[in-house]
């Protein structure tokens, strides 16, 4: 009886030391994209997530402008004049996560709806702005982005 207890003990023992030294290698089968979620925005912004999540899917991440007055995911302005905000919502594809988007979404008093979607000219979002160059009644929207080159250093 004692070595059919010590035998478990040996197997036990090994199986304790396998997990402690193999177990940081057993969540490379998980992204951190996968793992983690963007919160859920609540009350009347819950209609603009829900919107865009249909038009785009929920495999993305979101992405905030790093710099500037809107560093939000989610920017709210009303870009045409009619007394409702648009949203613009900047994020990329888990799938293609090269490419960063902003999507545009419309508010016509009742529903949020899908407009827009623009495929960036950089790796990220640096900041964003609205002003009105034309003088007319829509504003325009300036988008920096950061570009792949723009942290090396150029000799």
């Amino acid at each position: 009886m004692k070595s059919i207890a010590s035998a478990v003990k040996i197997i036990a023992f090994v199986i304790c030391c396998t997990l402690l030294f193999n177990a940081c290698a057993m969540f490379d089968l998980f992204s951190v994209d996968e793992l983690m979620r963007t919160p859920k925005l609540t009350g009347e912004n819950a209609l603009i997530q829900q919107a865009f999540e249909e038009a785009v899917g929920n495999s993305v991440s979101l992405l905030s402008p790093v710099s500037g007055e809107y560093r939000s995911a989610y920017v709210l302005n009303d870009i045409d004049g009619d007394t409702y905000d648009e949203a613009l919502v900047f994020y990329k594809n888990n799938q293609t996560a090269s490419d960063v988007h902003m999507h545009l979404l419309d508010f016509d008093g009742k529903e949020w709806f899908s407009v827009a979607d623009v495929v960036g000219n950089g790796t990220d979002v640096y900041s964003i702005e609205f002003c009105n160059l034309d003088q007319g009644n829509l504003l325009e929207i300036a988008v920096v982005w950061t570009m792949p080159d723009a942290a090396r250093s150029k000799n």
